[in-house]
């Protein structure tokens, strides 16, 4: 074995390791293995795990946790670290999420119900109106799984993959836009056909919002949680339709 002279603080380039530190970066899984990934959100997004509080959203969390990890990368290279402007970043999230809330307060969910007969099934928060404590633990809920850990999840980890999955071209990324969409809105079975419609057209606007503003993860998540806090009082106050 020949012996490598190297000065004081030289690196080894023998023992570097690259860290490739973004997801379309690295050499590590190419498509076939994106698209191995997207099968398995699929299932877990389609599975019942009603043994398991919110198991849908966990069990996709934690995929899309090993993956970057196996992928030398973290959440942050999706876009969950800071933005360049907070300023900026909350106003669009509280904008978006304000604006949504009432596009389909005043549009889209009267507009299904038309269509489908039905409005989107919401009994399962009968139990928070004038319910302070169920109140409570649904914004809980809301800014916890919901905010954070759904959009970390679609709008993160499963649009990025399916770019990956596709090429990365603009097209890839308007596909990969519309499958997190579906695939957030088959989470959701219990609101129905319209709920789930409703659900599929309204998560292209954080898509969309997400795409535009760089990969700012945190305007989807500021507008997935003002919407539903908005949601969440309203039905406490019995004021939401079709409730």
């Amino acid at each position: 074995m020949n012996d490598v002279t190297r000065e004081p603080g030289e690196a080894s380039t023998t023992s570097a390791t690259i860290v490739q530190p973004a997801l379309e970066r690295s050499p590590r899984f190419p498509k076939l293995a994106a698209t191995f990934e997207l099968l398995v959100a699929g299932l877990l997004a389609w599975g019942n795990f009603s043994y398991i509080p919110f198991g849908n959203t966990v069990g996709l969390f934690l995929l899309g946790s090993a993956s970057l990890w196996l992928r030398w990368s973290g959440w942050g290279t999706i876009g969950l670290q800071r933005p360049k402007s907070w300023v900026k970043t909350l106003a669009w999230g509280i904008g978006l999420g304000i604006a949504i809330q009432a596009l389909d307060l005043q549009i889209a969910t009267p507009l299904l119900a038309r269509i489908t007969g039905h409005a989107p099934e919401l009994s399962n928060f009968r139990s928070m109106v004038g319910n302070v404590p169920q109140l409570l633990f649904w914004l809980a809920v809301t800014w916890s799984i919901a905010a954070f850990g759904e959009e970390m999840v679609y709008r993160g980890y499963i649009l990025n993959r399916a770019a990956d999955a596709l090429g990365r071209t603009k097209l890839a990324w308007a596909f990969a836009a519309i499958f997190s969409s579906a695939l957030f809105a088959l989470t959701h079975q219990y609101q129905a056909i319209a709920g789930m419609i409703d659900i599929a057209v309204f998560a292209l606007i954080p898509a969309t919002a997400y795409l535009l503003s760089g990969h700012n993860l945190w305007i989807p998540i500021l507008a997935h949680g003002i919407g539903d806090t908005i949601g969440f009082i309203l039905i406490f106050l019995h004021r939401y339709p079709g409730l």
